[in-house]
């Protein structure tokens, strides 16, 4: 009875994409190819329309719709590899689904919104949206344990599953672009027993990081840089880290101003080890970018004179 009422609420969602973005009569029909053709269509509106009224409208209808179709058997399991305007990811157990996007506002910077759809301790599958919070918690985000509703938001492109004394973390990577800012997050995920998300934990064994000392547990770790620069955050399986770009300002006068830093060509790593990311500065790692540069061949003498 409640997978019925679920889809009889997903179809009307659909009614209205459908009508909202005129697809073909023949492509709202009721089957899960039509969903994801629906949500295809809403995420390009969400990040191609030029209109803001347009592009919010849609995305309210896109948001609506995927929390409806997350809460069935078929939605969470399906990757929805054709909605291109956000990133799935899940983890190998298949207990937790995680959707990021953005969307450009009205004055044309991103603001990001995601669903998590997790099991609960029956089985169930719950589903929580998330409310991006990072510009209002400013600093205080390094700190914070945060819930769906104060998230500090970014687009995830890798999870990554951990044990801590026997519960289950899902350490996530992500990316916040900004016109002042740009930054990368080392994220942790926490579901607890009613299935709802709980961001940050006590997992990450630094004391210093990006010319910032830490006079307290961080929950989260945030890379901050110039928003012209780009900067590496990526797990890497061989070296079995977290690799990324060390960022330092071009001068020591700009310490601490973030706006100013980038790469240096460094790179520092995250390692688990016991119970904890630990932090490795300066470590030997090649990046595939060095280029060799040979010098030209000697010139051959007897064709000198041609």
């Amino acid at each position: 009875m409640k997978h019925r009422l679920v889809f009889g609420i997903l179809f009307l969602s659909l009614s209205v994409l459908a009508k909202a973005f005129q697809v073909p009569q023949e492509q709202a029909a009721s089957s899960t190819d039509s969903i994801t053709t629906l949500l295809s269509h809403a995420g390009k509106h969400i990040l191609q329309h030029p209109e803001f009224a347009r592009r919010d409208s849609a995305n309210s209808l896109f948001r609506r719709a995927l929390v409806d179709f997350l809460a069935t058997k078929e939605g969470f399991s399906h990757p929805l590899d054709s909605v291109k305007n956000m990133i799935r990811l899940s983890d190998p157990k298949g207990k937790v689904v995680i959707c990021t996007w953005q969307m450009p506002n009205a004055d044309f910077e991103y603001v990001r919104f995601g669903v998590v759809a997790a099991l609960d301790g029956r089985g169930r599958i719950q589903v929580s949206v998330l409310e991006d919070r990072l510009m209002e918690l400013g600093d205080k985000a390094t700190f914070k344990l945060l819930r769906a509703d104060s998230w500090p938001g970014a687009l995830y492109y890798k999870i990554l599953p951990v044990k801590k004394e026997g519960e289950e973390l899902y350490t996530l990577l992500g990316y916040a672009p900004g016109s002042e800012l740009n930054r990368k997050i080392v994220e942790v995920l926490r579901i607890d027993r009613r299935g709802r998300p709980r961001f940050g934990g006590k997992v990450f064994r630094i004391e210093r990081f990006e010319d910032e000392l830490y006079r307290k547990p961080p929950m989260r770790l945030i890379m901050k840089y110039h928003p012209r620069h780009t900067a590496s955050l990526n797990w890497n399986p061989t070296e079995k880290m977290i690799i990324m770009d060390h960022l330092s300002p071009p001068d020591a006068a700009f310490i601490g101003q973030h706006n100013k830093y980038g790469p240096d060509f460094s790179y520092d790593g995250l390692s688990w080890e016991k119970g904890w990311w630990e932090l490795k500065s300066e470590i030997r790692f090649n990046s595939g970018q060095n280029i060799q540069i040979r010098p030209p061949a000697p010139r051959d003498s007897s064709n000198a004179n041609n």
